[in-house]
């Protein structure tokens, strides 16, 4: 009996770090991967809430980009900019 090879050639996860000094576009350096055979996911969000005026906003807008083979920016709406938080990510490479 012969099995088949895993398809994911390597999984990457990690944490970035948003500043509360407005629309800051933090990074996170990963090995270096084929962005052609990538994918990244965004596993989830720490923050506070945001008052814009009575309402709470849910720090949920968030976005994340492989910029290059060893980079990933994540970038949050504007209404957001002042809210600190992390964002937790994973990359996974197939072959």
């Amino acid at each position: 009996m012969s099995y088949a090879t895993s398809t994911i050639k390597s999984i990457q996860s990690g944490t970035i770090a948003f500043g509360s000094s407005g629309s800051d576009a933090p990074t996170a350096t990963i090995t270096s991967i084929d962005t052609s055979k990538t994918s990244i996911y965004l596993l989830g969000v720490t923050a506070g809430t945001l008052s814009v005026g009575s309402t709470q906003v849910a720090p949920s807008y968030c976005r994340l980009e492989l910029t290059n083979a060893t980079t990933i920016t994540a970038t949050r709406a504007a209404g957001l900019n002042g809210l600190a938080g992390t964002l937790s990510y994973r990359v996974v490479e197939y072959y």
